[in-house]
């Protein structure tokens, strides 16, 4: 993001000058760095995320590279009080203490669900000497990870995929795509330890209407199982609900959040930079956002709701229930 300037400020300056912000991304940095545009390239989150960022680049290890998803859920954690790590690498800041050793006993592990939880439990495992078999019921590894790293704007979750998917296949980890696993599988495997890593399934809207073809769950809109109207309403102003409503309203789709709490963005640990951009997003792309807004009913035009003592309704092509999820275990 700050390319442009550097570039610029090279012009007239005797100094090196080095650009940060997201230059560990090689396809933007090699060529700026080979053609001489800038001298060097700072790296601080991306450092946390995968401290060995240097000497994988040096060695041709791209691939290897754990990327940065900019989350900042670990890194800004510094202006919490809660001190620096990595929400990809807990051990960011802690490596002696989260130090990765051979277990005392090899062990036969089982995991069930191949999403990002299961992969990195079966990566961790498979470093620590056990005998790794990671069941997935589907053809895909990255369980609901995948729909949600589908946005335009989420490329590095999708290289964090394809990062997990390499690094289980790399350890040597016995992989079962397309199997649902039954107690049978279980105990002719005779694991010493069974993980279960099956996710989370999205939580049931109960109110009149929740049940209409005019609603749509998050996960089937992100898999472009199903399309949205001209005319969306968000139920559940949270991460999920607002970063929809943030992408249809960039492809001109006029977008209403409907939430229930007084604020939207009330995610646990989102970081400010986070929730910054999608609010002024919103007030860019003209995302109208209703608060302290109880849902009474989906009709097939749209919704009604309380807000204020006030009945209001919104007409809508599409309802989009981000309405959080649970345990899918």
């Amino acid at each position: 993001c700050n390319l442009p300037e550097s570039i610029y400020i090279k012009r007239f300056v005797h100094i090196p000058v080095v650009c940060a912000g997201r230059m560990e991304d090689l396809d933007i940095s090699y060529p700026a760095l080979a053609g001489g545009a800038i001298d060097g390239i700072g790296l601080a989150r991306q450092l946390l995320c995968d401290s060995e960022w240097p000497k994988k680049v040096q060695a041709g290890m791209v691939e290897d590279i754990r990327p940065c998803i900019g989350c900042h859920v670990g890194c800004f954690g510094l202006f919490f009080g809660r001190g620096c790590s990595c929400a990809l690498n807990p051990a960011a800041m802690n490596e002696k203490d989260y130090q990765i050793e051979k277990a005392e006993r090899k062990k036969k592990i089982a995991i069930v669900g191949g999403g990002i939880g299961g992969m990195e439990t079966a990566r961790l495992c498979s470093l620590r000497g056990h005998e790794v078999t990671l069941f997935e019921k589907t053809g895909k590894l990255g369980g609901v990870f995948i729909a949600a790293a589908k946005q335009e704007f989420k490329k590095p979750d999708r290289k964090l995929i394809d990062w997990y998917i390499k690094q289980v296949h790399d350890l040597g980890v016995d992989v079962r795509m397309n199997t649902e696993v039954t107690a049978e599988m279980l105990k002719e495997l005779e694991a010493d330890e069974i993980i279960i890593a099956t996710g989370a399934k999205p939580r049931i809207l109960n109110i009149p209407g929740a049940d209409g073809d005019i609603c749509v769950e998050p996960i089937d809109l992100l898999l472009g199982k199903k399309k949205a109207g001209n005319r969306v309403v968000v139920v559940g102003g949270g991460l999920t609900g607002c970063e929809i409503a943030y992408e249809l309203s960039m492809h001109g789709v006029q977008v209403s959040v409907v939430e229930m709490m007084d604020k939207i963005l009330q995610t646990k640990n989102l970081a400010p930079p986070n929730s910054i951009m999608i609010r002024e997003s919103f007030a860019r792309y003209g995302v109208n956002v209703y608060t302290s807004a109880k849902l009474t009913e989906i009709t097939p035009n749209g919704v009604r709701f309380e807000q204020g003592g006030e009945d209001k309704v919104i007409a809508a092509d599409t309802v989009v229930l981000a309405v959080g999820y649970e345990s899918g275990a």
